[in-house]
């Protein structure tokens, strides 16, 4: 993903890519449950019916609950029309705001639908590795940003883990942003007689002083919080003055031969715990239920609206942020304590905040059994405190 021109996307475009959304994920929910023809949401349905749609807030700046459901269809399927959900007779579910899904209910007064059944996109396994005698352990360390204590330029834990990234010589070191947060340090608090950029580049280059030297393959993933770059999701890469080092874009999908890695900057996990509901239900956890969004709606943010902190151009979301191939891990940080979670065979990594609390936090180590087929049973990984 290059640089692309942002604030260029028309409310016709942002229509056009959600309207194309709800009619991809549910041709594949209807045919995967094979529930039939699809009825129009917001038509007199006295018997019950199959309907399609988006789950929406009724009031747009409030949070969803049990009474404020919405379903938006297609223009295909039902001209854009919105309707009510009444999901009191649902036996148990798990909704947010974006969602696509499929509901079975009736509509005898066009207003409203009384739901039966939900019905979810169900989540496929990730492929195979190709099993090879040469191929060994891959080991990758993965630490999560801001990498500053509080409101001060002052590095020390990220130059903890430098040091251990050097004793340890994983092959991979994943630096996910922001590397200096514009949540803690601005214009009105900055400690600093450098620009935003000069000092973005002096921790690159003291990144690259530690490790330019090791044959340990450096990658850092751009952010929109990213105090000297520009606040838009998906985040397209900066250019920092170091050969050694290679920045790419939030979301980013890596591929280490035949293993799939997805990693990205935002704090979904919490973006989607503060706006979901839930009722009913044998969800192992809280954990497992919200990365089971990711998975079933086949994107790396699929909340909508999105948090007030995020910037979404939903052109370059549409490109971007979509998950076509199940990837063997998943990695996306967050406020919340770290945690590794394996869901229908996918591994997903939350290392937490490399600085947190103003002292040191913790960070993740990873390591791959190239050689195995079955990669989901040959994973281990680890939180590490610094």
């Amino acid at each position: 993903m290059g640089e692309y021109k942002y604030m260029y996307q028309s409310l016709r475009d942002v229509s056009y890519v959600f309207d194309d959304l709800i009619d991809y994920m549910g041709s594949i929910i209807v045919e995967e449950n094979d529930l039939g023809e699809v009825a129009n949401v917001s038509q007199q349905h006295p018997d019950p019916v199959i309907c399609v749609g988006r789950i929406c807030c009724e009031a747009a700046d409030a949070r969803l609950n049990s009474k404020s459901v919405l379903l938006q269809g297609s223009v295909s399927s039902s001209k854009g029309g919105t309707t009510s959900l009444d999901v009191s007779e649902v036996a148990n579910y798990a909704l947010f705001p974006g969602q696509v899904v499929a509901v079975r209910g009736s509509n005898p007064t066009g207003k409203i639908i009384n739901v039966s059944e939900i019905y979810y996109p169900k989540v496929e396994s990730p492929m195979s590795l190709k099993p090879s005698a040469d191929k060994g352990i891959l080991q990758m360390v993965v630490a999560c940003g801001p990498f500053h204590i509080g409101d001060s330029l002052n590095f020390s834990p990220l130059e903890d883990f430098l040091k251990y990234v050097v004793n340890s010589k994983p092959q991979l070191c994943l630096l996910l942003g922001p590397i200096i947060s514009a949540r803690k340090l601005n214009a009105n608090n900055w400690p600093s007689n450098l620009t935003f950029k000069e000092e973005l580049d002096r921790v690159v280059n003291l990144i690259d002083l530690k490790l330019g030297e090791s044959e340990t393959k450096v990658y850092i993933v751009a952010s929109s919080m990213e105090c000297s770059e520009t606040p838009v999701y998906p985040t397209p890469p900066f250019r920092v003055p170091s050969k050694n080092i290679s920045v790419v874009s939030d979301p980013v999908k890596m591929r280490i031969e035949d293993l799939k890695v997805n990693l990205t900057s935002s704090d979904i996990f919490r973006h989607l715990t503060d706006q979901e509901i839930k009722y009913g239900g044998t969800y192992a956890s809280r954990e497992e239920r919200i990365l089971q969004y990711l998975l079933e709606q086949k994107s790396m943010y699929p909340l909508y609206p999105p948090s007030l902190h995020m910037n979404i151009d939903y052109v370059q979301w549409e490109n971007y942020a979509r998950i076509e191939e199940t990837p063997h891990i998943i990695v996306l940080p967050s406020d919340y304590k770290g945690f590794i979670k394996a869901v229908n065979g996918i591994l997903f990594v939350n290392p937490e905040r490399l600085v947190k609390n103003d002292s040191g936090g913790t960070f993740a180590r990873i390591a791959v059994d190239m050689n195995a087929e079955d990669v989901s049973s040959q994973i281990t990984a680890e939180i590490v405190y610094i």
